[in-house]
């Protein structure tokens, strides 16, 4: 019990010192192992190995310029990918199913139009695409989420608009066990969209928005759908 003041002290000091101070542990001679010995050099390599990484990845830089260099989370490699395309803003209710992607969006400096209603989100998109002539892009949560956003999505597909619209999912692993707003999204927006699909692996996400990308805005343009778990 003794040992976690000091041990926290330990941490909080530069990395630089931490290594000075525990190589003094591990070899003065006259050092005595006690237990705030012991507890100290464990934590002090333990803090030294994560700053180690931390720098290998781009030292103080921020997250999102860390992001730049370490393996991407699946919500940023969704969010990067439509920034590659073009998209600075994105018309979204919040949902649990969406966490992921709405912190992607703040690190990448995607603008997160919030709306009251999935509709309102659908039917944003529509107009954005209208009045722009660029994919406008809806994120809902899934279930209701989804179900709500139709009429917004059929409209657009009636009059050839290109729309880009992504829910949310509960995790594969868990279909047939009745999770959280769990249904069969893709089912539903096939007969109103030219591609609809569930993407199956984290590392295809951005194949699968270039996919609906090219879809959306070739030939007859028309919205289409990414169910992501």
């Amino acid at each position: 019990a003794r040992a976690w003041p000091l041990a926290s002290w330990w941490i909080a000091m530069s990395p630089g010192t931490l290594v000075y101070r525990f190589n003094r542990l591990r070899f003065a001679d006259d050092a005595p192992m006690s237990i705030e010995t012991c507890t100290i050099a464990a934590y002090a390599l333990h803090h030294t190995r994560r700053v180690a990484l931390i720098e290998r990845w781009g030292g103080t830089q921020d997250r999102q310029e860390r992001g730049k260099t370490a393996m991407a989370e699946p919500g940023d490699l969704l969010v990067q990918s439509l920034v590659n395309q073009g998209v600075s803003e994105v018309f979204a209710l919040s949902g649990g199913h969406l966490d992921p992607i709405f912190q992607a969006c703040a690190n990448h400096g995607v603008r997160i139009i919030d709306t009251r209603h999935e509709a309102a989100a659908a039917h944003m998109a529509d107009g954005y695409a209208r009045t722009t002539g660029k994919p406008g892009v809806a994120i809902v949560t899934a279930g209701p989420g989804v179900t709500n956003a139709i009429t917004g999505v059929a409209n657009a597909y009636m009059d050839a608009i290109p729309m880009v619209c992504i829910g949310g999912r509960s995790p594969m692993r868990d279909d047939d066990r009745l999770p959280l707003q769990a249904m069969d999204q893709v089912a539903l927006m096939a007969p109103i969209t030219k591609f609809a699909r569930t993407v199956l692996q984290p590392e295809r996400i951005s194949e699968y928005l270039l996919m609906a990308w090219r879809h959306a805005t070739s030939g007859r343009p028309g919205p289409v759908f990414l169910d992501i778990p």
